[in-house]
């Protein structure tokens, strides 16, 4: 199989990112039927560990970060993550390098042929995310890797990453995003977000909020399992957060990174109180001393990444309110008092009017457009809604264009900050450095 019809076996499934996805849709989610898929298999999950991380934000620094510290330990370590920014073989990786297109062809090609031996009649809808879910794990096991890093798509509960049993689970700051599916409530989304906890599993979870914890703890008396929280079974604490990267605190530690914000610190936190803990309990021998080099350079570009340059670039893909306030704490700590100049695309229903009144006061001015995506908000809606906050908006629906515009309102001086969906940020970043 070439990698071309890969990709067109792939995409013949339901893709839930390309398409809105309904309340409905997620009765018919069926994950004895993915089982039954990984079954055929020869169930790849079960030959390496399992670390699985559900959350609202963060949950994607969070895996590339203790991705990297595993592989400085020297352990062979996949990593499976979503969505992806320049082309889809960005979700699988072992120890940092993306699963190349002949070993993704192949890897279809084997599922396509179990695929046919489901029964389509037994329900559920069988979605791109599912056998991209299928594909990390088979490749994870023909790699040999030790340890696997998977991020949960969607929620959690009916995500298909939750047919795997891990050793550990962690849990990013939890907060309202996919209200639609999820749940107009805090409580109601951290329901969903900590299904994946399971008896006998390490849980680990960053900061939340009383709401979320409330839940966090219930789901571990309900299961019998001991909850850590970051904060309070682990110490940590911001040093410094500027444009040559972070310093902070952890357990007693000092420590560096790489990543730009202060937010990151959680994540990084939250990377290194899991190697502690896996370490305590014996699931990984003699580690701790990959912490430090683990936090320089983990890969995962899009996350308040800047392009030096005249005028420099600044993408992060802050895509509910929740991310659009870290973004707005971030830059204020990374560019002072200094005006932006913002190009912001956002996704049909995410809550544009919260990613709009926190990230408007960054702004001298506002370009909107909108990423080449079903799904992205019409460019004209979005302007209506951020002129609420700022009066100098301006629109281009071509995002290449938008662009220029944004770089003749900086005068090659105030930084632009392309911010509000990753999917945006992907397309710029394609035209901008192809690479496949």
């Amino acid at each position: 199989m070439l990698y071309t019809d890969a990709l067109e076996f792939l995409y013949s499934f339901v893709d839930y990112e390309r398409q809105e996805i309904t309340p409905r849709a997620t009765r018919d989610f069926d994950l004895e039927r993915f089982a039954r898929l990984l079954h055929l298999l020869d169930k790849p999950q079960d030959s390496f560990r399992i670390v699985h991380i559900a959350g609202t934000n963060g949950k994607g620094s969070t895996a590339a970060i203790l991705a990297n510290i595993l592989s400085n330990a020297g352990l062979r370590v996949g990593l499976y993550t979503s969505p992806h920014l320049k082309h889809i073989r960005e979700r699988i990786r072992v120890d940092g390098v993306d699963i190349n297109r002949e070993e993704f062809a192949e890897g279809i090609e084997q599922i396509q042929m179990k695929h046919s031996l489901l029964d389509g009649s037994q329900g559920g809808y069988r979605t791109v995310f599912e056998i991209v879910t299928a594909l990390s794990l088979l490749y994870f096991q023909r790699r040999n890797v030790d340890w696997a890093v998977v991020e949960a798509g969607l929620g959690g509960r009916l995500d298909a990453t939750n047919v795997l049993t891990a050793e550990m689970t962690l849990l990013t700051p939890i907060d309202i995003d996919h209200s639609r599916i999820l749940g107009e409530t805090l409580s109601e989304i951290a329901t969903e977000k900590v299904a994946i906890i399971k008896p006998g599993t390490l849980a680990l979870s960053a900061p939340q909020k009383p709401a979320v914890r409330r839940v966090l703890f219930s789901k571990g008396d309900e299961l019998g399992v001991s909850v850590r929280i970051l904060g309070r079974d682990y110490e940590y604490q911001v040093l410094r957060a500027d444009l040559s990267g972070t310093d902070f605190l952890l357990e007693g530690k000092e420590y560096q990174t790489t990543l730009l914000g202060g937010y990151q610190v959680i994540n990084c936190a939250l990377a290194g109180a899991a190697i502690l803990y896996l370490q305590e309990k014996g699931l990984v021998d003699g580690i701790e001393g990959a912490i430090a080099p683990g936090f320089q350079n983990p890969r995962w570009p899009g996350r308040l990444e800047v392009w030096a340059g005249k005028p420099t670039l600044v993408f992060d893909g802050a895509h509910n309110p929740g991310g659009a306030e870290q973004l707005a704490r971030s830059f204020k700590e990374l560019f002072g008092e200094e005006k932006c100049v913002l190009v912001l695309g956002v996704t049909r229903g995410k809550d544009a009017v919260g990613i709009a009144s926190a990230l408007a006061p960054l702004a001298h001015a506002v370009v909107i457009t909108q990423a080449d995506f079903p799904r992205a908000m019409p460019a004209g809606q979005l302007a209506r809604i951020v002129g609420e906050y700022i009066d100098n908006v301006r629109v281009e629906e071509r995002m290449m264009y938008a662009l220029e515009v944004a770089k003749e309102l900086s005068c090659g001086n105030r930084p632009i900050l392309v911010a509000g969906s990753l999917y945006l940020i992907g397309d710029v970043q394609r035209k901008l450095s192809p690479d496949d």
